[in-house]
Formats: C-alpha cells, structure tokens, sequence
C-alpha cells in the first residue's frame, strides 16, 4: 500500500470515528462535537468562547460544513457566517483524544483537546487564546464534559513537549477534528526505524499531498511507569465489577509480561491499516486488543476479553432487530463473533447480564477473583523488576483487593457497584425454622430448613442490612415473615424493614477514594439497634419498671438502678467503603457498643451521622434519645481527646469508665458503692481528659470544670457558700477532686492553694490557673482572678515517709515530731507563738516535702496537706 492510500484509509478511518462520536452522543453534546472546529476558525460574538476580534483565529485546511453552520444557528439563530479568506491561519490543527474509543460513549464524558499553533504567535496572542479556551471549556463543561485542553506549538510536537505515551495515545485515538493531518499516517511500519530521517524528507517535498502535513514525532517504545499506571487503573475499575475492564485486564497482563518487548497498540492499528482493514471497529482500540488476546491468550482468557468486548458493545444479537440504533456496530459485532463458537443459550447469558438474578452475580465475581489476584501478583512483580518506587499504589490495590475477599463475620457482604442489583424481587420471604438459630432470606417460598435461600444469619439486622445494601430489599418489595419459634413480633420486622430503608445503607456505594486507604478505616456512619432480641423475649415488655420516678436514665432507671437496655446492634460505614455488624447482650451492652465505636477511630462528623431505634415499645423513645445523646457525647469527646481519654457514665447500679490511651481501649466498673467524686480523683500515671456522662452531672458543674484540663497545668476553682469554702481542683492528670474549706474568702485560699502548689510540685506543674465559682438561675458562672501572695507566716512541713515523721518549720526555725504524736496541735501553737506572737485562726501548709523524695502527683500533695490541716486545725487554740 503506497503513501496517497494509506492516507486515504487513515483519513476514512478518522472521519468515521469523528462521526460515531456525534452519533453516540446525547443531542447537546453532539452540537458540540459538530461546533468545535467552527469555535477556534472564527471569532463570532454570538458563539461561545468569544473574547475579542484580535483573538487568534483559523484553521489550516477548513472550511465548515454544513452541520457545523447549523449547529451555530441551532445555537443562536442570529448567527451568520460570512466566509473569508485569512492572510495566516493561527491553528494548525485542532485534536480530539477519546481513550473510551468511539464503541460506546463515555460516562463520564472527558476528552484530551489540543490546540497546535504557528510558532509565530506572540506571548500576548497567546494569552487571548488561552482564555478562549478556558471560556469555552466552561461553557462545555455545562453541557456535561469535561475537556482538558492544552495549547502547543507546532515545533514542538516533535520533541520532549510530548511523551512517549502521549504520542502513541493520539496516533491511537486521537481524532483529527480539523486542520493537518498527522505526518505518521503516511510513514510504513518498515519505516518506524528510520522516522526522523523520513519524515524530514517528506516534509521537504512540496505537493506531497493536497493538504498539509504536521509532524507529531515518534517512539515505538513503551515507558513502564506508564505501563504500571494504565494496568494499575484497569484493576481498579475491575475490582469495582465493570466487566467491560476486564478486556484491558487481559490485554495488559500480556504485555506486563512480555515488556520490554512490547509492540505499541498504536503501530497494531497501522499495520490493520496497511493490511486493508475497512471496518473501523476493528481498528478501534478495544477491537485490536480483542483481535491480539485471541492470539496469545488461553481460552479461559479469550472468554473473559469476548465477554467485555461484547459486553463494551451494548448490542443484544440474541435478540431480532430490524433498525437497529447502530447499525454499523451491531453489523461489525455480529461479523466479529461468529469467530467466538458462542452458543445461542451463552448469547442469551450474555444479553441478559443486567437483570442477571443476584446468586448469577455472585457466582461470576467469585469466578473473577483469582483473576484479579493473579493481575495483581504480576502488577507486584513487575514494579519489582522495573520500577524503583510503587508502594503507593500497589499498597492501595491490596487494600482493595482485601476489601472483595473481606469474609470477617462482622463484615455485611457487598458485591461491586457495577455488580449491584438493578431492582430487587419483588417479592421476598424470611424465615427461622424452630430447628434453626438463624434466619433465611428468599426470592421464593420455601418448605424446609433444607431448602437454600438467597442469603441466611443469625442476626436479623445482619441480613436485612445486607439484602437493603445489595438492593435485593428495596421499597417496592412484598415481605413475608415466618417465624416458627414465635419470639418476634411481626410489625417489628417490618418497623426495622422500614427503618433500614430509609437509612443510609441503600445509598449508592461510591468509589474509596485514594486518600482514605493512607489512613486507617474510620467510622464515618453509625446505626443503633437496641433491644431486638432474635434469641430472647422480643415480644415481652419489661412491664415490672414501667413506673414513674425521679430517676429516669434508662440505663438506670426507678430506684432499682435498671438498665432498660439489654441488647445492642450496631451498624457501621467506614471510610473504606464497608458496612459492619456487631451485637452485644448483656448489661454492659452500651458500653461495649460505645468501646467497639470507638476502636473505630470514628471520624470528625460520626457525631452528626448516628441513627437510633428501638424495639421496646413503651421506652422506645426515651432510650432512643439516651442513646442518641450518649454515643454524640462520647464521640465529641473522643473528636478532641482521640489520643487518650475516658468518660464515666452509670449501667445499671454501677458506675463505669470508657477508657482510651493510643490504641489500648477498656471498659472499667467501678466497685460497688463507689461514688463519681471517688472515681474522677482516682490515682493514675497517665494524662486522661476526662468527661461526665450529662445523667451525673445534673448542673453540668463537673463538666464545665473538666474543660480546663491540660498536662501541667492545675486548674483552681473556689466557691464561697455561708458556712464553707468549697474548692475543686483539676490536675495536671485531668483528674477532678473537691475539698471542704473553712468559710474563707475565694481569694485568700487560691492564694495560699496556688502557693503551696508552686512550692511544692513546681517540677511536674508549670502553671497554677485560680477561678471563682458563681450560681445564677441554676446556672455557673466561671470568672478568672489573681489572687494576691498571702500575707502570714510560711509555714513549711518536711514528711518522712518511712518513720512518719514530720518537720515543722516557720521562718528559719524547725521542730520535729512524730505524725502520730498527741502534742502535735500544742507545739504547732508555740510555735507561731514565738514567731509571730500570735495564733492563726486557721493553719495552712504552704510547703509540704516528702523523704524520701518521688514523682507524687499534684492531687497527691494537696490531699496530703489537707489531712495534714484537718489534723492541725482540730482544735481550737
């Protein structure tokens, strides 16, 4: 074949593309597709992208046609084209790169667009042009593509300002839109060794051919990184269950192989070219691979590519069609196929692929599996060989990859979003068989336990959650329930039905981000499900507490400290894309459904993303709004204590504590007849930022203190009632404590508090913070003061530990004596009398040291001195 011909079969194969593309598209967008050229040869005020008359304009070798003239029209019907002839066109040409191909029409609709000028352009010529662009890529994008425009120069089309990669997509897919025609076209395979020489020849050739020629450049080589990425996309679109991917999947398992001895895609569709080849679809970039995996591949693997080729087409050849839509592609699938010894019954399979029932889906995908995973064993290999970092990527296809193969009990099974099912059966039937723990969900009525449904579990939640994600239970389907062990109420299964309806679980699964997988799965949606109980005494109502009281938490209510809630299922989004289920029983329901939440590591918004339902008629709403307050109150402060924490709430008649430190989680009970005072001044070595559950802190008092917790900081709080000091002290260990004090004013004690602090622990403390309490309409006030050094004697004391000895000093001089010695208020008193010439009327330590020395927290020294002060103040001197 001589140069003029295969020109002319390049030129028929473009015009054919550039036709099948409008007909493929939707009617707004075609008009564009037709409009294009017209756009960049004119600057018309009533088109889109207009920016001024001095903007650049023209394109080599066009001249619109008809259908680009009456889409102007369409467009504005003010629009009137008057031709004339341009001294110097601005463009050389304008290209189109669909990597879709022009079988089916992308979804999404995205394009590569470039723009090749004269290098004669100025810097100020171009700058028009370049907002040209991005007016009409604006405009465009209004009609729902997107297109990624770039603006080169004729001279450098042929050097690095192009990659290997790039050049062999547009000699591919590229489609000449208008202007001139790529130099390759006309250069042999035999020639591609000696291109640059050629090409220069031919272009130094006057007259050539009747329409002007631009050298795009070439490199038959195949880069790896781009080989990597292509394959690394391909098998995350077939992990999402496109089946039309796995006609690349094939394709590029190949030439992972064979690279570097790779024969570009491109030189394939030149060498279909030279043989003759007419029929445009074979030439097309899946119809190439196709035609290259039947012969290479196994037959296992040849029907897996036939099936996305065909599956890519769309047509329906088992089926009559007398004015097909299509007619070139249906008329090319069915001369392509014939080779493929399909079965009448296989083309049935195949056309009927999107109302395939769900266990057909399924058992494709568990088929498809070790596929994927043999891809990704040879995508490992081969970054290993050829790539010096891939990490990256190969880190997050294995993460995908163990998402599909996730079989852990608490995760609720999901098949692909391409996989999913388009509407469910209409009808629907659940059953538990008295000899059976679990239940069974099917699209027919079934006789037996024997009998295989579509899906089956012990938990209810677990499976009507799945079927509501797999859009197998949807809101147009009839549910039947039979129950032969009759421990559930029927309108509750329905209720619950209803529930996960319209939760989130039947939204449409979207795909994981990549930014999610460098992280951690975090919970980003939370459902509660509390006392439905498949195994106990659903229909039971615990009548026995339906009583009036003043304590009415639920989870510990009337006198007799009840917790209302004895089951809990939870249901869990994470940011991996899964949903999971997991029940609890028992007391410790809550808190253990509060513990597994936040093994999570929930993220930021859970808090404002949680539902609550209950099966407990007459206290369903209450417990519904305790849970709801619950779960927000411990997540918001997990939100701004993730790394440690823990927060108090009472079950039942004990008091407990959610504790977290880095990734260590426990629930830890309180003993019997331990109050919350004892419990927030508990000894600890670790900073933990405490909270109270709000059923504890009626006054919201012990929470607005606990805000001031800080590491090394001593929060002093002083309210001043008729007969008494009350003082609360935060430490630096986020622990809370209260001690009674003679009726001083709040400044004197902070004062002499925040002394004996700064002299005492100042090695573990850097800084004291005094606040003065006030009560107004039941509500506290808190107000920041400085209190001023007190003005009596320093009065130090020096414990020994060991012996319980003590050293009293005021001023320079020290008396010893014994912790436990009879005498100890009388030499106190003589004491001051001798320094001072006078007796306090209350005695406060401003110094307290032990011997042996050791890290003794905050709370342990004040403690301490205060024992010490009741001892020294009993009596009255």
């Amino acid at each position: 074949m001589d140069r003029a011909q295969a020109l002319r079969v390049f030129q028929a194969h473009n015009r054919a593309r550039i036709s099948r593309l409008i007909e493929l598209a939707p009617p707004k967008q075609a008009m564009f597709y037709r409009l294009l050229p017209l756009l960049f040869h004119i600057n018309h005020k009533l088109l889109p992208g207009y920016i001024s008359d001095d903007c650049p304009a023209g394109i080599m070798d066009y001249q619109p046609d008809n259908e680009a003239l009456h889409s102007a029209i369409n467009l504005n019907r003010n629009f009137i084209h008057r031709r004339k002839a341009l001294r110097r066109y601005a463009l050389r040409g304008v290209y189109l790169l669909n990597p879709a191909g022009q079988i089916r029409y992308p979804e999404p609709a995205s394009f590569d667009l470039w723009l090749v000028h004269h290098a004669t352009l100025k810097p100020d010529q171009l700058a028009l042009l370049q907002n040209k662009v991005e007016v009409i890529t604006q405009w465009v994008a209004t009609l729902g593509i997107t297109l990624r425009c770039r603006l080169l120069d004729e001279t450098q089309c042929r050097n690095e300002a192009l990659s290997t990669t790039e050049r062999q997509q547009f000699y591919l897919h590229g489609l000449c839109i208008a202007g001139s025609a790529p130099l390759w076209w006309l250069i042999t395979s035999e020639e591609q060794l000696s291109y640059p020489q050629i090409a220069e020849r031919l272009l130094s050739q006057r007259g050539l051919t009747q329409i002007s020629l631009l050298d795009f450049g070439f490199d038959s080589s195949v880069e790896a990184q781009a080989l990597f990425n292509d394959a690394c996309q391909v098998l995350k679109k077939s992990l999402q269950g496109d089946a039309t991917a796995l006609l690349d999947l094939v394709f590029l398992q190949n030439q992972l192989s064979l690279w570097p001895n790779v024969i570009p895609l491109a030189e394939r569709y030149k060498q279909q070219v030279e043989l003759g080849e007419t029929d445009s679809m074979r030439v097309e970039p899946a119809g190439l691979k196709l035609a290259e995996i039947e012969q290479f591949a196994a037959l296992g693997d040849q029907q897996i590519a036939r099936q996305a080729f065909y599956a890519l087409c769309g047509e329906r050849l088992s089926q009559q069609v007398h004015h097909p839509q299509f007619s070139w592609r249906r008329f090319s699938l069915q001369k392509i196929y014939t080779n493929w010894s399909w079965s009448a019954d296989t083309l049935k399979i195949e056309d009927s692929r999107a109302s395939w029932s769900y266990p057909q889906r399924q058992q494709w995908w568990s088929d498809l599996l070790p596929k994927l995973q043999r891809f990704l064993s040879d995508l490992q290999q081969f970054a290993k060989q050829h790539l010096a970092s891939a990490a990256d990527q190969l880190d997050e296809l294995e993460k995908l990859l163990a998402l599909t193969l996730d079989n852990t009990d608490s995760v609720i099974e999901q098949l692909p979003a391409a996989l999913q099912m388009p509407n469910g059966p209409e009808q629907l039937y659940l059953y538990r068989y008295v000899e059976q723990s679990y239940w069974i969900l099917s699209s027919i009525p079934l006789s037996d336990a024997k009998q295989v449904g579509l899906n089956q579990h012990k938990s209810l939640v677990h499976l009507l959650a799945w079927a509501v994600r797999s859009n197998i239970l949807t809101t147009r389907s009839w549910l039947r329930v039979a129950d032969q062990k009759h421990q559930i109420n029927i309108n509750l299964v329905l209720e619950l039905t209803q529930t996960l309806l319209k939760s989130p679980l039947p939204l449409t699964q979207n795909e994981v981000r990549s930014e999610a997988f460098q992280q951690p799965a975090k919970a980003e949606q939370l459902m509660l499900f509390a006392n439905l109980q498949t195994t106990g005494n659903d229909i039971q109502q615990t009548a026995a507490v339906q009583l009036a009281s003043l304590n009415n938490d639920p989870l510990s209510y009337t006198s007799s400290r009840q917790n209302l809630v004895n089951s809990l299922d939870l249901l869990i989004f994470s940011s991996w894309g899964q949903w999971h289920h997991y029940r609890f029983e028992g007391v410790n329901a809550v808190a253990e459904g509060l513990s597994q939440t936040l093994k999570w590591q929930p993220a930021t918004q859970l808090s404002s993303h949680i539902l609550c339902w209950c099966a407990t008629g007459f206290f369903g709403q209450a417990i519904n709004k305790r849970l709801q307050a619950l779960f927000e109150a411990v997540l918001t402060h997990y939100q701004y204590h993730p790394q440690q924490g823990r927060y108090l709430l009472t079950h039942g008649d004990r008091l407990l504590q959610i504790q977290w430190h880095d990734d260590a989680l426990q629930i830890k009970p309180f003993a019997a007849g331990k109050t919350l005072n004892q419990a927030l001044a508990e000894e600890q070595k670790l900073y933990l930022p405490s909270r109270v559950d709000s059923y504890l802190d009626t006054d919201n008092l012990l929470n607005s203190l606990l805000l001031y917790q800080q590491q090394q900081i001593v929060s002093l709080f002083a309210y001043r009632q008729t007969d008494t000091t009350e003082v609360y002290i935060v430490d630096e260990l986020g622990r809370l404590q209260q001690f009674t004090h003679p009726p001083v004013t709040e400044s004197l004690i902070l004062a002499q508090l925040k002394l004996f602090i700064n002299n005492s622990v100042a090695e573990t403390v850097i800084r004291c913070d005094c606040y003065q309490l006030l009560k107004q309409q039941q509500r506290w006030q808190i107000n920041a003061i400085k209190p001023l050094r007190p003005a009596s004697a320093s009065l130090s004391v020096i414990w020994q530990i060991t012996g319980a000895q003590l050293a009293l000093k005021i001023n320079s001089q020290v008396v010893k004596t014994d912790l436990g010695d009879p005498q100890l208020s009388t030499i106190l008193a003589e004491l001051f009398q001798q320094q001072n010439g006078h007796k306090p009327a209350f005695y406060f330590i401003d110094k307290l040291q032990f011997v042996p020395k050791a890290p003794y927290s905050s709370l342990f020294f004040l403690n301490r001195k205060y024992e010490l002060e009741q001892q020294f103040n009993t009596v009255k001197l």
